[in-house]
């Protein structure tokens, strides 16, 4: 699409939806980092209380569209998977809600940085997400697995070294109009979250319970317990053998995702 189509293109939909850009948070993040915690966490803080996004629809596009009890914020989740047409229908039916909400939150996932102009589809407040590649990678081959077990493909979740790639951009790029949010710091660093929703225009603290709709971690579903040992995580991804050995492999060609602690503690985790 040329620049002049593309900014029609914003024009329409910003028009539709009925927010202005200082409403709207555009999230881009990889599967399994966060993207729904996230969400929800600032869905408690445009709410100011502790709340709850529930489908409007049952089927596309309605069934990328989430709102609150309130209305005051709205989501519009993994818009990446429809095309222009199926997005405008999305934006067109949701315009009932997105048009008198408070915040607009729009999320991509598995996007890579070097694809957003093609996602750009609205401009807002970017936000880009990050967390240790270890967790997401452990989190994303344990969750594969599972589905295989269910007889289920799930080629969304794969670990091939296109993601890998897709990762490496997620950990190195930074929004032009945005921030990062880093999955790790905001699980453990109160005056970090404080100061993050202090540059969206919140200011509501009140973390979230695993959402429903990521379907929970991949090692505990709903019960809201967190893996905060690396060493941990890794001794609890199945198939065990299958994944020493896909560790191994992604230590020996991609080192360079990895922190001096992730790579120390998959070392260690391998040798055991």
């Amino acid at each position: 699409m040329n620049p002049l189509g593309h900014r029609l293109l914003q024009s329409v939909l910003a028009i539709i939806s009925g927010t202005r850009r200082s409403q709207r948070i555009i999230v881009f993040g990889v599967r399994r980092s966060g993207n729904h915690a996230l969400t929800d966490w600032l869905t408690n803080a445009v709410d100011e209380a502790e709340s709850s996004l529930t489908q409007v629809g049952e089927v596309p596009p309605l069934s990328h569209c989430f709102k609150t009890k309130t209305g005051s914020p709205v989501h519009l989740n993994e818009v990446n998977e429809l095309d222009l047409r199926s997005t405008f229908k999305l934006f067109w039916k949701a315009r009932k809600w997105t048009g008198h909400c408070k915040r607009l939150i729009i999320s991509f996932e598995d996007v890579r940085p070097s694809s957003y102009k093609n996602f750009r589809r609205l401009a807002g407040h970017e936000v880009l997400i990050r967390r240790k590649p270890l967790e997401i990678i452990s989190s994303r081959y344990h969750n594969i697995n599972q589905k295989a077990n269910q007889g289920v493909g799930w080629s969304r979740q794969s670990c091939d070294d296109y993601f890998m790639d897709t990762l490496r951009e997620f950990m190195t790029a930074s929004p032009a109009h945005g921030s990062i949010w880093d999955y790790n710091l905001w699980l453990q660093n109160k005056e970090w979250r404080i100061s993050f929703l202090d540059g969206v225009n919140l200011s509501h603290d009140a973390l979230p319970p695993h959402s429903s709709v990521g379907g929970g971690s991949s090692f505990h579903g709903m019960s809201g317990r967190l893996e905060d040992e690396l060493s941990s995580r890794l001794r609890k991804v199945e198939p065990q053998g299958l994944w020493r050995q896909f560790l191994e492999h992604i230590m020996d060609h991609h080192p360079d995702l990895f922190s001096e602690e992730e790579l120390v503690a998959a070392r260690a985790f391998i040798a055991s």
